[in-house]
């Protein structure tokens, strides 16, 4: 199967620097601007903030990556 994963840098509350990932599947996303402006869009949401305990998104470009899994076939 494959998809796109973006990946946003985070700061949280505490100083911590981490990594949030999201994944759009390549079938309902097939350019990976619209992933692009699919992550820019949920990494704002209400369930990514919890997610990320509050910690603020760096401001860097979403860049999607094609990630494809063959799931050992």
């Amino acid at each position: 199967m494959a998809h796109w994963e973006v990946a946003i840098p985070f700061t949280s509350q505490d100083g911590c620097k981490g990594t949030h990932f999201f994944t759009y599947p390549l079938h309902h996303y097939p350019e990976p601007t619209a992933a692009g402006v699919a992550a820019a869009s949920d990494a704002l949401s209400d369930d990514a903030v919890r997610h990320r305990k509050g910690g603020a998104l760096a401001h860097v470009a979403a860049t999607p990556v094609l990630r494809v899994q063959t799931l050992g076939i």
